[in-house]
């Protein structure tokens, strides 16, 4: 008579697997999944952060680059005079010692003129002008905040021959952030406003520009070099055609 033997490890291990997950097993592996899924949502954020953030830059540089060009441009401080009537006087030799202190500067850019007396003029993160800039709490539409100033340096005690100073300031302000100056972005440019064109260096002498001829009709000061007393000839002064 033989003996029957079963295998009951096999049995067994058949049980095992038909049992399935325990209720502890399915928990630890929703936690561990749970924890998978934020850290990939929190590098998503990261990286989107990071992004928008090089955006900014990129806009806050190039806007720079196009303020400085406009400043340089006989066509934009021809619309700089324009729209800031208060730059008269450095042009047509009256003083300028009412403006030697910091003013608030208008300036036209993309056929629109941003108005520094405005504390909410800003720029949103693809470089769009906005007017929506909050200093206090933020505005994630408008962060980046615009100042533009500008003042008369003089030379002399009447102030009539100044020269004028711009500076352009850009800051950043995020609703759950504080604010920030950007002070590596600052602009601050020098102009002389009687070497921009022609026109000015004639006006600048008390002459009248015709065509490419600049007509002065008196020169009250001696010009001969000879006569160290200034008492000597005096010359008509004016360009030619080159």
């Amino acid at each position: 008579m033989g003996l029957k033997i079963k295998n009951y490890s096999t049995t067994q291990s058949l049980m095992v697997n038909e049992r399935g997950f325990s209720l502890i097993e399915v928990i630890v592996a929703i936690g561990i999944s749970a924890m998978v899924v934020l850290g990939t949502s929190s590098l998503f954020i990261d990286s989107a952060k990071v992004e928008s953030e090089q955006e900014r830059q990129f806009w806050i540089a190039a806007r720079r680059i196009e303020f400085q060009g406009i400043l340089r441009s006989p066509v934009g401080w021809t619309s700089l005079l324009a729209n800031n009537p208060a730059m008269a006087c450095l042009t047509n030799g009256t003083s300028c010692s009412g403006v030697s202190t910091l003013q608030t500067l208008k300036f036209p850019i993309d056929s629109i003129v941003l108005d520094g007396a405005s504390n909410t003029i800003g720029m949103n993160n693809k470089g769009g002008f906005c007017n929506a800039f909050d200093s206090i709490n933020g505005n994630s539409s408008c962060p980046v905040g615009i100042q533009l100033y500008w003042v008369a340096l003089c030379d002399d005690a009447n102030c009539l021959h100044a020269q004028p100073k711009f500076t352009i300031k850009f800051r950043v302000k995020e609703p759950s952030g504080s604010l920030k100056p950007l002070n590596s972005y600052d602009l601050v440019m020098f102009k002389d406003p009687k070497l921009e064109s022609l026109n000015e260096v004639c006006t600048a002498m008390g002459g009248t520009l015709t065509g490419n001829t600049c007509t002065i009709a008196s020169l009250s000061t001696a010009c001969d070099p000879s006569n160290s007393l200034g008492a000597g000839a005096t010359y008509p002064l004016g360009f030619d055609s080159t």
